[in-house]
């Protein structure tokens, strides 16, 4: 994953530090900037959208929750997928209303071709 020891070391710290401590700071307050090129970085920043200036209390709480991901972070293997769009729950429902106005121009899965 691309960490040196002193990434180890500082993610450690990070991790074990309270929530008073990390209260108003930021992840570059803990962790140096070759952290910040590493793999590790590069696939969870983009899995759970975290920047270097986001909040250290955040970034500590998904370490712990999704810690188990370490070994797997580099084929997301651990990513859960659905078999349809994540947006269906939100727009199905309003469906329905949206139709008869015309504002509802896209397809759900389900939905039948327009002749």
């Amino acid at each position: 994953m691309g960490f040196s020891m002193r990434d180890r070391v500082e993610l450690l710290k990070l991790s074990q530090a309270g929530e008073d401590a990390l209260a108003a700071s930021c992840i570059t307050d803990w962790l140096s900037p070759g952290f910040f090129e590493t793999e590790f970085w590069f696939m969870w920043s983009t899995t759970f959208a975290f920047q270097p200036w986001h909040s250290a209390v955040e970034f500590k709480r998904y370490l712990h929750r999704f810690m188990l991901e370490f070994s797997r972070i580099e084929t997301l293997a651990g990513v859960k997928r659905t078999s349809t769009t994540s947006m269906i729950p939100w727009f199905g429902p309003c469906r329905p209303g949206l139709k008869p106005k015309g504002t509802f121009g896209c397809r759900l899965q389900g939905d039948r071709p327009r002749s």
